[in-house]
């Protein structure tokens, strides 16, 4: 692995002295071919089906499996680590979420890692389809992005170089986990209910570009309840990075967000953390004697948080539907500089053309499922459309691929390490958000239970 770093930044180094030297190229999207072909992807999505005059009662269940952990194993993460796993600290593990309503049917699947490839996702799919039937736009697989999880899930070059070498046999244990952890949740669903609510955390998070900058200290949760109250399943959502634990350290761990799933299910059922739009959002923990210790004393806290927020009880939950969107991607573009970037013809190898966006509806909420690092600032623009339509809107970040980090145009211009990790030109977050909001307005389309926009539509991010 090493001699590989070592052969790849010498190639960057002659490639950048020879090709290093363009300029970013500006693409107006209303004249790209990738948007004009992404905005046929979208035509090609079925507009809601008029309701039933009766709701099906909404069916769901949960279930988690560790993952197949051993020393010696990569972890993802940190660039500048390049030693191998001695221990676990904290088990990882695979959580996953069944839905069903009528013939709609959801899962979705919270794994204790850095991120989600396309190719995990195909073969999870593959493998949930072996044993049921289940639609492609129904499954969305997120990752905590906790940065001690293992890497060697990648057979990509790229995914390789950042996160330690392709091992098959793990990969493959890996994606039967997550698949069995799936059809377990499928095969326990039973009649439930919902509550929703939000809490704040702004002492937690912090900007890491621009220290006065905007942060998003909403902890946000969706709480599944069975016919007799227990608690079938927790779905949170917050926005730092899970970067409390540094390159030093070199034992699996879930880092913060693994400690707020173990406090929340101490007290009954199952807990699926998820990243919000974390690209520019870093975790502030409490103090303690060691990292270790910081991480769960702040998992304890957003835990304790979503304990003692109110809860919001839907009258009736609308139709339970998913929708997912092939997106077409600009060509690549690797920045040298803050204004420069290599021949696309040397990098265009490494990257992908397309990648998907998904939205899930439970009731009134719209989980929307995003293959990147998110910028705030672009995930409260699409949390503030969804408002202004009448639902709530939470940013799924690391879900189902990963293409980069998406950044508002003024930020890519930067040099920042942020900026650098947008390999897709300086229009790409912009597109990616108007992609979200299009694929939200095709999902409410003609929708007779569309709510009234709530008087809170400006909550979320503070300054």
């Amino acid at each position: 692995m090493k001699r590989q770093r070592h052969r790849l930044s010498i190639i960057l180094f002659l490639s950048t002295l020879l090709w290093g030297c363009l300029s970013i190229q500006e693409v107006p999207l209303d004249r790209a071919g990738f948007y004009r072909a992404t905005l046929s992807e979208m035509d090609r999505i079925a507009p809601p089906r008029p309701a039933a005059a009766s709701r099906p009662v909404l069916l769901a269940g949960a279930a988690k499996i560790a993952l197949p952990l051993s020393p010696g194993l990569p972890l993802a993460g940190y660039g500048k680590r390049v030693e191998t796993a001695k221990g676990t600290h904290d088990p990882l593990f695979v959580r996953a979420l069944a839905l069903k309503q009528g013939d709609e049917r959801v899962l979705l699947i919270s794994a204790d890692l850095l991120a989600v490839t396309d190719e995990i996702r195909d073969a999870v799919l593959e493998k949930i389809r072996a044993k049921i039937s289940f639609p492609r736009r129904g499954l969305m697989i997120a990752a905590t992005h906790t940065h001690s999880g293992p890497g060697a899930l990648s057979s990509g070059f790229l995914e390789q170089f950042a996160a330690g070498p392709f091992d098959r046999a793990f990969f493959e244990k890996t994606t039967d986990a997550m698949a069995e952890a799936a059809l377990r949740a499928e095969g326990a669903i039973q009649p439930a209910r919902i509550s929703h609510g939000a809490a704040l955390a702004p002492e937690l998070i912090r900007n890491r570009m621009n220290p006065s900058g905007p942060v998003d200290p909403e902890v946000r949760f969706v709480e599944i309840v069975g016919e007799v109250g227990q608690t079938i399943a927790t779905l949170v959502n917050f926005s730092a990075h899970a970067t409390v634990l540094k390159p030093d350290n070199l034992d699996f761990s879930g880092d913060y967000p693994g400690f707020f799933e173990a406090a929340l299910e101490a007290q009954g059922g199952i807990a699926l953390f998820t990243a919000g739009s974390v690209a520019d959002q870093t975790a502030h923990p409490p103090k303690g004697s060691d990292r270790f210790r910081q991480a769960e004393a702040m998992g304890r806290e957003l835990a304790r948080k979503v304990r003692e927020s109110r809860r919001t009880l839907p009258e009736e939950v609308s139709p339970l539907s998913a929708r997912i969107l092939s997106v077409h991607l600009p060509p690549s573009q690797v920045k040298v500089r803050s204004d420069r970037r290599l021949a696309s013809f040397l990098s265009r190898p490494f990257f992908d053309t397309q990648t998907i966006l998904q939205t899930l509806r439970i009731g009134p909420l719209l989980l929307v499922g995003i293959p990147a690092d998110l910028s705030v600032l672009l995930g409260e623009k699409i949390k503030a459309h969804a408002r202004a339509r009448g639902m709530e809107a939470i940013i799924i970040g690391f879900a189902n691929d990963y293409i980069g980090y998406l950044l508002p145009h003024d930020l890519y211009r930067t040099d920042a390490y942020e900026a650098r990790m947008s390999f897709h030109g300086p229009q790409m977050g912009e597109y990616l958000s108007e992609m979200a909001e299009r694929l939200i307005d095709r999902m409410l389309a003609s929708d007779p239970f569309q709510q009234a926009p709530p008087e809170a539509a400006g909550r979320g991010v503070s300054r």
